[in-house]
Parts: structure tokens; sequence; C-alpha cells
């Protein structure tokens, strides 16, 4: 009896062993499971994630790369590389709401007071003086397209001229490049040239905003008329037509096109083609002390109307030294100096 017991005991000792085996394995089996669960989880998140990101920054038109040497060309500055330039290329700008032209204020009437009362006679009645309106201060007016102007030694109907206009009424010829196109010796992308007399104001304003504490940055400046065409057909792709009729790309209309347009940042480079530039140290250097130097803003805020252009802070242009400060001191941009009218 004790023998068989003992057999019994033996059998089922083993019989655990093999349980207790098989138990373990099926612990590994589903921890392996578990594991690789996990990290196929993991890599199908991050796949996402990344064709996400893609996705926004190819399809959200309110998403404005910061421009560098080795991304696609921004439609307001960056050219296609070519033999000459080494611009550096930007993705899509960020699309900006075309300004509305805000109507002058109208002074507003002041109300008559009220009568004073009479007083009643007395034994000695004194005549009580009734207070004269006081008008209201009048705002001192915008200057329009009306404001007298000195219109001498300007030349806005010749391409060579520094004057020269470009907009949707006036173009520049397809086989127009600058005779005497250089590069400015300036911090600033590799490869931009402008124009020998604005590339060399160009360092004469890097100079002086430097000892002011303010670093420029040259993010763009001559462009062919064939750079012009491919940036345009590339941002057409991204952008509606409305937005694209307010963009200084259209090819014959750039005055990148002329060597005589600039994109300008800081050397920080935060707010490179944004409309957060206007915020920096940078831009209000500029608008203050551009015109000395035959630098103006040529697409100032508000006057989408007057220039075809939206906002655009960083876009400056060279129009000489006397000229630009007339146009600087009048308010005006070019058009409404020089007396155009975009249709």
């Amino acid at each position: 009896m004790s023998f068989f017991f003992f057999c019994k005991s033996d059998i089922m000792s083993k019989m655990d062993r093999e349980d207790y085996k098989k138990f373990y394995w099926k612990i590994y089996v589903i921890i392996g499971l578990f594991a690789a669960l996990i990290i196929t989880w993991f890599f199908l998140f991050s796949r996402l994630q990344k064709n996400r990101d893609c996705f926004v920054n190819k399809d959200d038109p309110s998403v404005t790369p910061e421009p560098t040497a080795e991304v696609e060309p921004s439609p307001e500055t960056t050219p296609v590389p070519t033999s000459e330039t080494s611009p550096e290329p930007t993705a899509e700008t960020s699309p900006e709401p075309t300004p509305q032209i805000t109507p002058e204020e109208t002074p507003a009437e002041t109300a008559a007071p009220a009568p004073t009362e009479t007083p009643k006679p007395t034994a000695s009645p004194e005549p009580t003086a009734t207070p004269k309106p006081t008008p209201a201060p009048t705002p001192k007016p915008t200057p329009t397209a009306d404001t007298k102007q000195d219109l001498t030694g300007f030349d806005t109907e010749h391409v060579e001229s520094m004057q020269y206009i470009a907009n949707r009424n006036n173009s520049i010829p397809k086989s127009y490049v600058p005779s005497d196109l250089t590069s400015p010796n300036v911090a600033g992308i590799k490869g931009q040239k402008l124009r020998k007399e604005a590339a060399s104001a160009l360092e004469e304003m890097f100079a002086a905003a430097k000892k002011d504490g303010v670093n420029l940055f040259l993010v763009s400046g001559y462009r062919s008329y064939g750079e012009q065409e491919y940036l345009y057909k590339v941002y057409s792709g991204r952008n509606s037509k409305e937005y694209m009729s307010h963009l200084d790309a259209y090819p014959g209309r750039c005055e990148h096109q002329l060597g005589l347009a600039v994109d300008l940042s800081d050397t920080s480079r935060k707010c490179s083609l944004k409309a957060c530039f206007a915020d920096m140290d940078a831009y209000k250097w500029l608008q203050k002390n551009s015109y000395k130097y035959g630098y103006i803003e040529r697409h100032p805020k508000d006057k989408t109307n007057a220039t075809g252009i939206m906002y655009s802070p960083w876009g400056f242009r060279y129009i000489g030294k006397k000229q630009a400060e007339k146009v600087y001191k009048s308010g005006l941009t070019m058009e409404e100096y020089y007396g155009q009218k975009i249709s």
C-alpha cells in the first residue's frame, strides 16, 4: 500500500512539473506578445505623428516656416538656386488677410451745453454768463494722394530708373537684367545681389544700424524673371487666387527683378518673412531710419488698396536718398506719391 502511494506521489510530482513548465511557457508567450504589441504601437504612433506634421505644414496656409538655406524658397523672397545666386528657399508664406483702409476719423461735434437756468430776480440781480461750447480737437489728417508733392528729379518711366514702379499696371520686361548687379558686403544669405548703388547704400544702412545695437540680415535681393516664374507656379498651387493676387511674386511685377528691392530681417531670424517682424527692434529702427539711406517701406500697413500688395513689413525698396526722404515725409506709398493708381 505504501508503495502504491509513493508511486502515485511521484507521478503527481512529475505532472506538476510539466504543468508548471506549460504555465511558465504561457507566461513567456503572453509577455512576448505584449512587448511586441507595445513596440508595434510605438512604431505606428511615430509614423502617424510624422505624417500628421507633414500634412499640417504642407496644406495649412497659416503655417509659415522660417526660410533657411536648405528648404524650398519663399514666394516673397527666396529665389530658385541658379549659377549666379544661392538664395535661401523657404516654405510657404503664411497668408495674411488683406488689410482694409480705415476711413479717416470725423471730428465729433460737441453738443451745445444746456441753457443755464435764469436766476430769480433779487434786490441786486447779477447776470449769469452762459459758457461757450468747447470745440472737439480736429485730428491730424492722414496724408493722401492729394497731398502736395515735390515731383522733381524722379523718373518712373524707364525700367533702369531708381524710381521705376512695378505693379499690376506697370510690368518689367521679361528679358530685363540689371547690368550693374553686385553682392553687398552685409550679413545675409549667400549669393544675394543688388544694383551697385543700392548695394552700397545697404552696406551703409547695415553699419549705421549696428552702431545703434541692431543687427540687420539680408534675406533676399535680386531675382530674375525665371526665378519669379518658378516661385509663382509653386505657390499658386498652394494658395487661393485671391491670396496670390496680393502677393509680391507675380513674374514681371515683382520689384526684386529690378535689383532694388530687399527682404530684411534681423540676425535672430525669429520673424523672418513673417508679420511678427513688425514687433521687432530691427523693423522699428528701419521705420525711423531707412529713408536716410535711400530705402522706404514698400508695402506698409493699411495700404493694400494703394499698392495692390498685402502688408509686408520685411519689404524695403531703394529709390535714392533724396526721393526716399520726400516719400517718407509725405506718409504716402510710391504709387500715391508719384500719382499712379492701381486698377
